[in-house]
């Protein structure tokens, strides 16, 4: 990358987003994410961008060049975490972030709906609000029980991209269900991020109270789970009554092996 901006070899360019990319496959514990690693590349003074206007000119006209075949996560990533620009350089950025919105619209991809984390997984770019949502709380609960701290990403979202934090992230968080007697990683999260006044009371005290109603519903519900594993149990019984029957009727009348 370096190499590049020193002679803004395009080549050279092209050849380090690839490798980038296709790093960011093998997950986190071998390279960071592509948000993280534009972010640290592009979104500081530091960056390989802020040498000077050729080295942004650069930059930009190589992102905008790729905007017709590029797959519509990495244009997300470009928007939401776009390289630290000079303001009287800003024209470059608005006009490759008015050029990528116009093709994520093209693509009907919205970014209302984008989630906090790449996933990797998904063969396509268009995911379900509801399981991107799901996989953002998966993924914040585990890096929240690694650190024992709520991820820059969900603090992010709570203040720059509310609309999705509290119409999609917050309420996959805030499924109802029994809670553990000791307070599980999941738990402990909700309380900090109510603590942190990042969960509203209204939303917080109606999850409670569902997951009080669920607490109250336990032993009925137990009741069809015990009837199944009653009935799973006896199922293999049922078989082996049945094949005792059948051999006690054979031993009876013999001439039934005919």
């Amino acid at each position: 990358m370096a190499r590049a901006f020193e002679s803004y070899h395009l080549d050279s360019m092209v050849t380090a987003f690839l490798i980038v990319r296709q790093a960011t496959l093998e997950g986190p514990f071998v390279f960071p994410s592509y948000a993280d690693w534009f972010k640290e590349s592009f979104g500081s003074s530091l960056g390989y961008h802020s040498c000077s206007k050729k080295a942004l000119v650069f930059l930009f006209k190589f992102l905008s060049d790729l905007v017709p075949w590029e797959p519509a996560r990495y244009m997300q990533v470009h928007i939401f975490h776009p390289p630290l620009v000079p303001s009287k350089y800003h024209s470059l950025l608005t006009d490759y972030i008015s050029l990528a919105k116009t093709r994520l619209a093209d693509l009907k991809v919205s970014l209302e709906n984008v989630g906090l984390y790449e996933n990797l997984s998904s063969s396509g770019d268009i995911t379900e609000p509801q399981s991107q949502a799901m996989q953002d709380v998966e993924k914040a609960v585990v890096v929240f029980e690694q650190t024992g701290k709520v991820p820059m990403a969900v603090m992010e979202a709570s203040i720059f991209r509310r609309p999705y934090y509290l119409s999609h992230f917050l309420p996959a968080l805030l499924t109802p269900r029994v809670l553990p007697e000791v307070p599980d990683s999941r738990v402990t999260f909700i309380e900090t991020l109510k603590r942190a006044d990042k969960i509203p009371s209204s939303l917080y005290d109606a999850y409670r109270q569902a997951c009080a109603t669920a607490e109250e519903k336990q032993p009925g519900d137990a009741a069809p789970g015990k009837r199944m594993e009653r009935d799973c149990a006896e199922q293999p019984l049922g078989l082996l009554t049945a094949a005792l029957e059948e051999l006690r009727a054979l031993m009876t009348d013999p001439t039934q092996y005919d």
